[in-house]
């Protein structure tokens, strides 16, 4: 009974893995670096820091340490200023 219910698991994986597969082939969509103002959805994010100018430009300037807390980014290399 346990061998049937892995391999009904593993072919319910194998499809799921190749629709998933089928459907990335078959989109249109296309990953670019602009913004599309005429999208559907476009989201923007604003927040305010409550802290001095010169405290938020010396954390933000500091490049070497934006992986500290901005976990998006995991390696910077900065290569000219």
């Amino acid at each position: 009974m346990m061998k049937r219910l892995i391999k009904v698991a593993g072919l319910v994986i194998v499809l799921l893995a190749l629709t998933i597969a089928g459907l990335e082939m078959s989109s249109s969509y296309h990953v670019t670096k602009n913004i599309h103002e005429d999208a559907p959805v476009v989201t923007k994010l604003q927040i305010v820091i409550d802290a001095p100018i010169d405290s938020v430009w010396k954390i933000f300037a500091d490049v070497n340490q934006w992986p500290q807390w901005q976990k998006e980014i995991p390696i910077v290399k900065l290569t000219a200023l």
